[in-house]
């Protein structure tokens, strides 16, 4: 049986000519996210050419991501 995440809007329409990535963090195990948020945070200070989001499945993965990713990521991401 396949359990379904309810469906939400997790971006707007991606800026032309900039590549929109997402990190999509659903682990039981915060520590999975140090293998990826950093980086998640260098290709959101490159700018121009990326967007980047971070996409977690509890507030407790997402507030994990911000510790990881250090207040110099806060509104980049």
């Amino acid at each position: 049986m396949t359990r379904h995440m309810p469906r939400r809007e997790i971006a707007t329409a991606a800026t032309p000519g900039r590549l929109r990535i997402a990190f999509f963090y659903n682990h039981d195990a915060p520590h999975q996210i140090a293998h990826s948020a950093f980086i998640a945070r260098e290709l959101a200070r490159l700018g121009e050419a990326f967007e980047v989001h971070i996409v977690a499945t509890s507030e407790t993965l997402l507030a994990y991501t911000r510790r990881i990713m250090g207040p110099e990521a806060e509104g980049l991401i």
